[in-house]
């Protein structure tokens, strides 16, 4: 895998290397990009960046490739059968607004 230093350099190519996945087709792909940019926007609202703020934290880049790991290794939305998957509660309650 390149050297990558910021979030906005992280390929889809890039996550396939990093999840180890032999071959892909072209659904597999589509799903891995829109895991990319929910990982990125996931990390923009919970630190509070913007796309750019993003890219002064090298630190950054492996909890965007870990938070795509974790959607590609639990694809539906309840892991277990009975609770919710947690990254998709967690997504979801960035953009919570109604909280009475």
């Amino acid at each position: 895998m390149n050297a990558i230093s910021k979030v906005s350099e992280i390929t889809i190519a890039d996550c396939v290397e990093y999840l180890r996945i032999p071959e892909t087709t072209a659904a597999d792909l589509a799903a891995i990009g829109n895991f990319l940019e929910a990982s990125k926007a996931y990390v923009m609202q919970f630190c509070g960046l913007d796309e750019d703020g993003m890219d002064a934290y090298g630190d950054l880049v492996p909890a965007v490739f870990v938070q795509v790991q974790d959607f590609w290794d639990n694809r539906s939305a309840y892991a277990d059968g009975k609770e919710a998957n947690r990254a998709v509660q967690s997504i979801l309650g960035l953009h919570q607004r109604n909280l009475l």
